[in-house]
Parts: structure tokens; C-alpha cells; sequence
């Protein structure tokens, strides 16, 4: 339901695209490409429900093992008969994600048959209603936020795109290499998106229990994740000339690219620590916190830094500057960010908190004696509060 405006956005960018000044022939590939998307979103959903259920259930390694058949098999094979081999353009790049979701979900449902979890996904063992109002308020109060905060991180990188168009006298090679900078960071943002999402649901199924342990559980995932994404990055700092080597072919981009290379590491340190620090903000119950701290920590503190270095002569006319400013960007916001969200997290009673999360977990549950009332069942759990230091 949520996902049903930007469906029908896609369903629609076709002509979008071509009232807003872009040639006709390259509108009517977004258009397809966007009405296809519709598909593959869809099954998105469906195969990250089923992803989330099998990692709280205890069966991390079904991740593993889906991502090898639907990522490093199916998703290349595809690739290379509907894009390279058939020439299907850019219906077949949609095509190829199509595939890869149904395979996931495919997979998925395999594996719930061999483990015989297929009760567990799709039959009630009590009598509860299928939606509450309840339910569908808890639903609005996280996606809603949880919207936002994505938006409001991912349209930096838009921005950044943006204004290393716009750098004065920057050649076309330097955009290449600052296009090649973006679309890697893309790639080692969806590998940190594993160890994000164990750091997530495994202090929030914690929670949930009301372990006292889910705040040291949660500390050990961010030095684990911290210490990892480091061991990573290390290629990005010693061979940075030998991964411009391997992104292109044309030296004044191999040239260009290697001077800001070693940024990707900085970046990634950085996410994985603000990330970590400020995604449980929603779920905790502090929405407007988590909403506000992105948008001042990126669009009010690193925006300007970085569009007055990049985009002006004030500070410099190096071009090579210019550009190392502008993918610095998120680093520059995601640094305070981090700081801010440990400290926040550190001073939070967590027990207040992991009350608030049971009581949300278990709000679908019927009474057991009927017409039971008083303030266990009318009184909400009190608001989470912060330690005092």
C-alpha cells in the first residue's frame, strides 16, 4: 500500500520524462524500463519479507545460499543473454531483475518447504485479526519516517552527481570518473546492507525479548561491522592506480578516477558507523530525531562545505580539489552523524525502550479472558527516555 503512489509514478515516467525536456526515444525506454520495474519491485517486497523472517528464525545461511544462485548465477547468466547475447537493451536490463526476484522468491519458498516453515509463514495458529487499526498505525508511524530518512540520505548522491557536472572546467573524463565513483559507492553500499540489517534485526529481536544483553549485542555488530568494511577498504587506499586500471580503459579517466578513489574508503568507514548508529532510531521510537539529524547532518553542515569548495573559486581553483570535495560529501555529514547517534544510543535506557518494542511486537494478540480491561490492556507503554549523565 505504501508503494502504490511510486508505482503509478512509474507506470507514468515515460511521459514525465517528456514534459520535462528529455528526447523522446530516450522517455520511452525510461518508460518501459519504469513499467517493468513495477514487476520487480513487487517481488522486491515479497522476497525481503521472506529474507527477514529466515534471519530471525535462525537460518542466516538461507541468505547465503540465495544470494549465490539468484546473484552470482542466475543474475549473470541473464545479464549476458537478455543484454549482450539477445540485445534486448534496456527492457532486458528490466527483465534481468524480474528474473532474479522471481528466483529469490522461488528459492525462498523452496526452502520453506525443506524446512518445513510454511505454517510458520502462512497459517495462523490463532484467532487474530489480519489487520488492525492498531497494527495499521504502528505500520504508518515506522514506514513513514523510515521513507523519509532514506530519501533524505539518498538524495545527496543525486546532488553529487549534479554538481560534478557542474565543476568549472572539469573535462569529460573527470565526470566519467566521478560517474564510475558514485556507481562503485552504489555497489559497496549494497554489500554493507547485509551486515546493517543483521546489526538491525538482531538488536531489535533482542529487544523484543527484553535481553539485557540486546546493548552489548548491538555494540560488538558495530566494532564486528566497523572492523570488517576497514579490512575492505584497504585496496581502495594501496591500489587505487590498479582499480583505475580495472574501471576504464581511457587513461585520462584511469588518471582522474585515481584521485579520489581512496574517498571510497572513507565513505564506507563512516556509513557503516552513522548507519549503524541512527537506524534504530525509528524503530525505538524516536523518528523525528532520526529525520532531523540526517537532513541537518548532510543538507545543513556538509551541503555547503562541500558546494562552496566544489562549486566556487573562494576556496580553491584546483579542479582536482574541487572534485575530492565533492564526493567527500556524505563522509563530511556521516562523521557527526556517527557521533551523534552513538551518543544518543549510549544514553538511552534501553530497558524503557526494549518494553516499548515488546509491547509492539505482541499489540496483534488477542486476550485471553474476554472483556478483560484496566490499565493492562489501556494503558500504553511509557515514552523511552534518555539516561542522565
Amino acid at each position: 500500500m505504501a508503494m502504490f503512489p511510486l508505482f503509478v509514478l512509474q507506470l507514468f515516467a515515460g511521459p514525465i520524462m517528456e514534459s520535462v525536456g528529455v528526447e523522446s526515444s530516450i522517455a520511452a525506454d525510461v518508460g518501459k524500463y519504469c513499467t517493468l520495474l513495477n514487476v520487480s519491485s513487487a517481488l522486491l517486497i515479497i522476497e525481503i519479507h521472506f529474507y527477514i523472517v529466515f534471519v530471525n528464525l535462525g537460518h542466516c545461511h538461507c541468505a547465503t545460499i540465495n544470494s549465490l544462485l539468484s546473484g552470482v548465477g542466475v543474475d549473470v547468466i541473464c545479464a549476458y543473454y537478455f543484454i549482450y547475447k539477445w540485445d534486448w537493451g534496456v527492457e532486458g536490463a528490466a527483465w534481468v531483475q524480474i528474473t532474479v526476484k522471481s528466483t529469490r522468491v522461488l528459492v525462498w519458498l523452496v526452502l520453506m518447504l525443506y524446512y518445513k516453515l510454511f505454517d510458520t509463514f502462512f497459517v495462523s495458529s490463532t484467532k487474530e485479526a489480519l489487520l488492525t487499526r492498531k497494527e495499521f498505525n504502528i505500520f504508518f508511524k515506522l514506514a513513514a519516517p523510515t521513507i523519509v530518512l532514506y530519501f533524505s540520505g539518498w538524495l545527496i548522491f543525486e546532488l553529487q552527481i549534479v554538481a560534478i557536472g557542474k565543476i568549472s572546467s572539469i573535462s569529460a573524463a573527470g565526470i566519467a570518473a566521478g560517474a564510475i565513483w558514485v556507481q562503485l559507492e552504489s555497489t559497496l553500499a549494497s554489500v554493507q546492507s547485509g551486515w546493517i540489517s543483521a546489526t538491525s534485526m538482531r538488536t531489535l529481536s533482542l529487544m523484543g525479548k527484553e535481553d539485557p544483553g540486546a546493548a552489548k549485542s548491538f555494540a560488538l555488530m558495530c566494532f564486528l561491522s566497523f572492523f570488517l568494511v576497514g579490512l575492505s577498504n584497504i585496496p581502495f587506499v594501496l591500489y587505487s592506480g590498479d582499480l583505475a586500471a580495472i574501471v576504464s580503459a581511457d587513461p585520462q579517466v584511469q588518471h582522474w578516477f585515481s584521485q579520489i578513489c581512496w574517498v571510497l574508503a572513507i565513505h564506507t568507514q563512516t556509513r557503516i558507523c552513522s548507519i549503524n548508529a541512527t537506524c534504530l532510531l525509528v524503530p525505538f521510537g524516536f523518528p523525528t530525531t532520526g529525520v532531523t539529524s540526517t537532513f541537518i547532518a548532510f543538507y545543513l553542515f556538509a551541503a555547503p562545505i562541500s558546494g562552496t569548495i566544489a562549486l566556487s573559486n573562494l576556496v580553491t581553483t584546483d579542479v582536482t580539489t574541487k572534485m575530492l570535495a565533492c564526493v567527500s560529501a556524505t563522509a563530511i555529514a556521516q562523521v557527526p552523524l556517527a557521533v551523534f547517534g552513538f551518543i544518543y544510543m549510549y544514553r538511552l535506557d534501553w530497558n524503557d525502550v526494549a518494553k516499548t518494542i515488546a509491547s509492539r511486537a505482541n499489540s496483534d494478540k488477542t486476550p485471553v479472558l474476554e472483556g478483560l480491561t484496566g490499565p493492562l490492556l489501556t494503558t500504553p507503554p511509557a515514552s523511552p527516555k534518555l539516561r542522565s549523565v
